[in-house]
């Protein structure tokens, strides 16, 4: 899960966001100036060492994984943004106020979120913090893919633990000693037992620890106790969990390298599919929402936010 949403964090992360203006029925890049809102786009995020291509990278991380990001954005007297600094999903909150009013509420929970905030809490109005929401159900926060894929997830946590506690056993499935002759009631068969029993747990841990071979006394036969991997289907099983988690994500399997159903002869269409269908409708969220946040409603007719096209369909 983590490397899809690193995946689309990386693509968005290598295009430049451009403003752009409208000039008759095409579209003319605005040059950067200073002051403006493409001087600020070409610049740095915030007053801290971040740059553009982290703040994409960590913003749309967030939005993947979580399916909500936050952008805290200060406003100076004149109401021009100051700053974008992303916000971890957990730490920001949605307050509705007795009228209606939307806040959001802001929690700092390391020092250095309490240096770039300013304070430890804080409870901004709605139009100083951009909200990107990913799959809509409630219209108010994104259904997150953690809770959605919580079941293969946990599949896939099940199969890690088998296949490190097998790994870490040496491979070595546990044994069940039987024997069809049986043991007297009496005081001489019970001590016999107790002996071969004490016997039986000393072989198996110094098989375990040194490889030393068992030698089972006669009439007694060894069996393993625990399903092996092939008949659990471990492997099937997790490639199925890996693809469900990739289609959650709605990320092609190759582009975090699950190449067990790609041939080369099929690669670039389901690249190009992966732009179309994945990597664009997300880009176009993102933009619309910056340029509704960064810019007064009646220049939204006029100006768009974009990001650098051919940069997201290289390759």
């Amino acid at each position: 899960l983590i490397q899809c949403a690193d995946v689309k964090a990386r693509d968005i992360s290598k295009a430049e966001m451009l403003q752009w203006r409208r000039n008759g029925r095409g579209w003319q890049m605005i040059e950067p100036r200073k002051g403006e809102l493409a001087y600020h786009l070409m610049t740095k995020p915030n007053g801290t060492a971040m740059t553009w291509p982290e703040f994409w990278r960590m913003v749309v991380l967030h939005l993947e994984v979580a399916q909500n990001a936050y952008v805290y954005t200060p406003r100076d007297r004149e109401d021009t943004i100051e700053e974008y600094i992303p916000i971890m999903p957990g730490r920001a909150r949605m307050r509705v106020s007795d009228r209606g009013n939307i806040f959001y509420e802001i929690v700092a929970a390391t020092e250095y979120e309490r240096a770039a905030l300013g304070d430890t809490y804080l409870i901004v109005p709605e139009h100083e913090m951009i909200h990107l929401r990913g799959r809509l159900l409630d219209g108010v926060n994104g259904l997150s893919n953690l809770a959605l894929g919580g079941p293969n997830l946990d599949l896939l946590s099940a199969i890690g633990r088998y296949q490190t506690k097998l790994f870490g056993n040496d491979g070595k499935q546990p044994l069940v000693f039987e024997t069809k002759e049986g043991f007297a009631t009496t005081e001489q068969g019970e001590a016999a037992f107790r002996r071969l029993k004490d016997q039986l747990r000393e072989a198996a841990r110094r098989a375990t620890s040194s490889g030393e071979a068992i030698l089972l006394e006669a009439g007694l036969t060894a069996k393993p106790v625990a399903i092996n991997s092939v008949d659990a289907q471990s492997k099937d099983s997790f490639t199925q969990a890996v693809m469900r988690i990739c289609g959650l994500m709605d990320v092609p399997p190759h582009r975090i390298y699950a190449l067990e159903a790609v041939a080369y002869n099929n690669m670039s269409a389901m690249n190009r599919q992966y732009v179309n269908d994945c990597l664009m409708p997300l880009a176009v969220n993102i933009e619309t929402k910056f340029r509704n946040h960064s810019l007064p409603e009646e220049q939204w007719p006029i100006y768009s936010l974009q990001f650098d096209r051919s940069a997201l369909m290289s390759n």
